[in-house]
């Protein structure tokens, strides 16, 4: 039985435990009531009864409190997880369609598809297309990440079930979604996860969106290491192709790589949706960090020169490619210097991981000569004061 109470426009609902058919009459007739197009009266076939209530259910949407339509969609959720319910799986999908499309109290829509997803058992067959519903409409209200953290918590949440094809076709729309409230830094991780699922044999099927992250890695001002990107099956699937030629350009070669690139390939550059100063200012700070390795003493002049710099705009690139922290050093203005004290390397391959492990391994060698040689001074005080305790 469902007790209600009107307060003017306010209709505030408990549903208390009833039979499921006598449950679901209560809601026809509250739905009808609101003007919904549904019969007030048992069909006696209850899946089609909550079928249809499931596609009436956004009418009390119009003129109900956010309390009064969690109520109507909660009552909903209780009775389609019943096993009980005949084909419950088939009403699950249908009623996460009319959740994930809803136009109006979204959140309210978010907070009860939550509620059914934590309340389906593991092994649920329709678990993985509720979740599906649970980011869409998570994307919508940009709380993505009240639905999704890491990819492990979501294989976690999903089972051993989940397939790579479901996999992929999720990781591309938090992808999307993520893009489309903004939050770049994340989607392009998400990117590149989705990215790895794919083998040689399918890579060809992501050349796309294999284009995209490299694409989107470009035109990220705060991206400046790329060369992990070649790591990705789908990336190297791109060789041969314009993308994969300005992606290697960004990686290891020079800013004259880059202007000669884009004379040839201008309209394709613009079409990419690529800013072509950005693109030379990024080319610039990565080419001059590459410099910086070869001449740690660097001249205004061969700045000037190498980056195609005016000769009055050189102290300030200076100024903003050292805030980078791409290189670290300082500018002597008298000298129309730059002395360099580290420098970032564009890539970081076996012979820069050789490097690594010989400064670790020198450090290390430090670090245990050093505690010898302490190790023995305080012996040598320990057998002094020994000495002197025995001679008084």
């Amino acid at each position: 039985m469902m007790a209600a109470t009107n307060v003017e426009t306010n209709q505030l609902l408990a549903f208390i435990k009833i039979e499921l058919t006598d449950q679901a009459l209560e809601l026809q007739q509250y739905l009808k009531s609101k003007g919904a197009d549904i019969a007030a009266e048992s069909s006696g076939d209850l899946h089609q009864d909550l079928s249809l209530i499931i596609k009436a259910c956004d009418v009390c949407f119009a003129s109900s409190a956010a309390a009064d339509v969690e109520a109507v969609l909660n009552s909903i959720v209780s009775m389609i997880i019943l096993e009980t319910v005949n084909d419950n799986n088939k009403l699950i999908i249908e009623f996460c369609e009319k959740m994930s499309t809803a136009t109006a109290f979204q959140e309210v829509c978010l907070k009860v598809l939550n509620l059914l997803f934590n309340s389906l058992k593991t092994s649920s067959p329709v678990k993985y297309d509720v979740y599906y519903s649970l980011v869409s409409l998570a994307g919508k209200v940009d709380q993505l990440d009240s639905v999704f953290t890491t990819i492990p918590a979501m294989e976690a949440a999903l089972g051993s079930s989940l397939t790579t094809s479901q996999k992929q076709k999720l990781l591309r729309l938090i992808f999307r979604e993520l893009l489309n409230n903004k939050h770049s830094d994340a989607a392009a991780v998400v990117m590149i996860d989705l990215l790895r699922t794919y083998s040689e044999e399918t890579a060809s099927e992501a050349r796309e969106e294999a284009q995209r992250c490299v694409l989107a890695a470009l035109a990220d001002p705060d991206t400046f290491l790329l060369d992990h990107l070649l790591s990705l099956t789908p990336v190297r699937s791109l060789e041969g192709t314009p993308v994969y030629e300005l992606l290697n350009i960004f990686i290891s070669q020079g800013f004259a790589e880059y202007q000669a690139f884009y004379a040839k390939h201008k309209d394709l550059v613009e079409s990419w949706g690529l800013s072509h100063q950005a693109n030379e200012n990024k080319m610039r700070q990565l080419t001059f960090t590459q410099l910086a390795q070869a001449h740690p003493d660097m001249s205004f002049a061969m700045i000037q020169k190498e980056l195609w710099i005016p000769e009055e705009d050189v102290e300030e690139f200076i100024i903003e490619v050292l805030r980078t922290r791409l290189v670290r050093g300082r500018m002597d203005q008298a000298a129309r210097k730059v002395h360099i004290s580290s420098t970032m390397h564009r890539t970081f391959d076996r012979r820069q991981w050789q490097q690594l492990r010989d400064v670790l391994t020198a450090w290390k060698t430090n670090v245990a000569a050093t505690r010898e040689s302490m190790q023995s001074v305080v012996t040598a005080q320990l057998e002094m004061a020994t000495q002197l305790g025995t001679a008084s």
